[in-house]
């Protein structure tokens, strides 16, 4: 599907054996269960208070008062803060996701970030130490290749806005066939370390 991504990429004797993408839909994940209400209350809130500033809401008196500039203008942004956490962030995750590849190889796992610049990571089959998956129902899932650190440190916050941040690990996020390609990626490593 992908292996004009992927060609320059590839080394002597390297076959891809799949090639795919994220799912570019709005998947809600682990950390939306507590960021959406707090960004939520926060849209609610800076609107009320741009509003406020802005002379839109009050009694009649306070509309004819004059504009404080300097406080619509931290209220703008506030304003402006609060509706990108809220669906703002899902637009900018939907761009992410249409430029970031992965690939499977015969000796590799490909992970390509193509943000106008090609940034690939390359992870030979053979040394991954740890994969694991998350399959949600409908078979959209996660392979993390390697283990993330430890939940709520600084450089892997417990929650985060972007669940594709990264996190020191590579993975394979928010795929369709998670399961086959999570079986996929096992057997190939299994053949790599028995031919070693």
């Amino acid at each position: 599907m992908f292996t004009q991504v992927f060609k320059a990429d590839l080394l002597p004797g390297e076959i891809l054996l799949w090639t795919g993408q994220p799912n570019t839909r709005v998947i809600l994940h682990k950390q939306d269960t507590y960021v959406i209400p707090f960004t939520a209350l926060l849209a609610f809130h800076s609107t009320l208070w741009l509003a406020v500033d802005l002379h839109l809401l009050g009694p009649p008196e306070y509309r004819e008062m004059a504009i404080n500039l300097y406080s619509v203008f931290w209220q703008s942004i506030y304003f402006l803060v609060g509706q990108y956490l809220l669906w703002g962030r899902f637009l900018v995750l939907r761009w992410k996701k249409k430029h970031i590849y992965y690939a499977v190889t015969n000796k590799r796992v490909l992970i390509l970030h193509d943000y106008g610049h090609r940034e690939l990571v390359a992870l030979p089959i053979d040394s991954i130490p740890l994969i694991k998956k998350t399959v949600r129902a409908d078979g959209n899932g996660t392979i993390r290749f390697g283990r993330p650190p430890e939940e709520g440190t600084w450089h892997y916050p417990r929650i985060r806005v972007d669940a594709f941040q990264k996190s020191g690990v590579p993975a394979f996020g928010d795929i369709d066939d998670t399961e086959q390609v999570y079986q996929l990626v096992a057997g190939q490593r299994d053949r790599a370390i028995a031919h070693a």
